[in-house]
Formats: C-alpha cells, sequence, structure tokens
C-alpha cells in the first residue's frame, strides 16, 4: 500500500487518505507529472462555493422574472383595463364595439369579471378623455331575476375592497381603492356598476 508523508507534522499516512491522521492537515497529493495536487478540502470548498454563487444566481434571476412578469392587472381594473388604456387597446378586447353618439362606445358581453349572466346579456360603456385615453367603464345588466348579479357583485367588490357591505335591492354601493372607485345600484330588475379612476 501507498504512503504519503504528511507536509505538516511529517508522519506517514495512507496514500488513500484525505487528512493526516495525526495533525489533521489536509493531504496534498503530487500528480502524476510531479506537480502539486489541491488538496480535496480546496475543491470541496471551491464546489460549495460555485453551488452557493448557482443558488443566489438563481434567486436573484427569479427574483427579476418575478418583477418583470408579474400580472401587471389588479383586480381592481375592470376585466383588467388599466385606465389611460387607449382606444385601440379596448378595441382589441372588444373588437364588436359600437361608437355611440354621446361619445362612448359600447358593446354586449355576456360575462363580466368572472360573472356569467344566464341569458341577460351586460351592456359595457366605456367613455375616453380629449386623449382617447380609458377614464370610465358603465356597467348595466337588466334581468327579471337580478338578485344573484347583486349578490355575486356584492362579495366581489367587498372582497377587493376590503368591506362588509349586505347585498340587497334598492341600494347604491360605494368602494373606493387606489386604482379604481366603483360605483354600483341594484334596483328591483336593473344593476349599474361604474368603474371610474382614482386618480
Amino acid at each position: 500500500m501507498q504512503t504519503i508523508i504528511c507536509s505538516k507534522c511529517g508522519k506517514e499516512v495512507s496514500g488513500n487518505s484525505i487528512y493526516c491522521s495525526y495533525c489533521g492537515c489536509p493531504i496534498i497529493r503530487e500528480a502524476e507529472s510531479g506537480q502539486e495536487q489541491r488538496p480535496v478540502t480546496h475543491r470541496i470548498k471551491r464546489n460549495n462555493m460555485i453551488l452557493m454563487i448557482g443558488i443566489i444566481a438563481a434567486v436573484v434571476l427569479g427574483i427579476v422574472i418575478f418583477a418583470v412578469l408579474k400580472p401587471t392587472g389588479s383586480k381592481e381594473y375592470c376585466e383588467g383595463l388599466r385606465w389611460g388604456s387607449s382606444v385601440k387597446t379596448v378595441e382589441k378586447k372588444y373588437p364588436d364595439w359600437t361608437y355611440d353618439e354621446d361619445g362612448s362606445y359600447f358593446d354586449l358581453v355576456d360575462s363580466l369579471d368572472g360573472y356569467h349572466s344566464e341569458g341577460d346579456m351586460i351592456d359595457m360603456n366605456f367613455w375616453f378623455d380629449e386623449n382617447d385615453k380609458l377614464e370610465k367603464i358603465e356597467a348595466s345588466i337588466v334581468s327579471e331575476d337580478i338578485g344573484d348579479a347583486i349578490l355575486y357583485y356584492v362579495g366581489y367588490f367587498n372582497k377587493i375592497y376590503a368591506e362588509d357591505y349586505e347585498a340587497t335591492y334598492n341600494t347604491r354601493y360605494r368602494w373606493y381603492g387606489d386604482k379604481t372607485n366603483i360605483s354600483m345600484t341594484a334596483t328591483d330588475a336593473l344593476l349599474v356598476i361604474t368603474y371610474e379612476d382614482a386618480k
């Protein structure tokens, strides 16, 4: 069996040893070319350092990706449309809309913010400022059984705006947020929801 002389204490140790069994010093081996090899502990430390750098780089990359790709929509926005969106941006979402003489655009849809009307259409109206930037949305639902819609939207907006309003007929509601203010009027057969920029 091959032996090696410890460079620190000078004692003979097994050629397979990583550390001197007498003093604990890492064993330095000579390569076949006659050059010294690094102690195994230096290789382990180097590998650990590479692993730590890799982990840190992965975490930093994850944070950067999340910051860049995180959802920019907020539940405070109607259907994810941000205030200040252009006419073209809104038109991409509602390609069948029509221009009305009162300066708004309108479209009939069958769902809004997760609520799907059963057989009844939702009349969506969009208002833009003088620079053609979205500033207000109004949705009207007409139904003989409007109670389900009232219950859904009161619960939906209460959750977003941390309120605790009770869902009832013939009531006017207001929710105030950082991005959007909501007013909702509920009657026996009509529900009108107005989304406005909170600026």
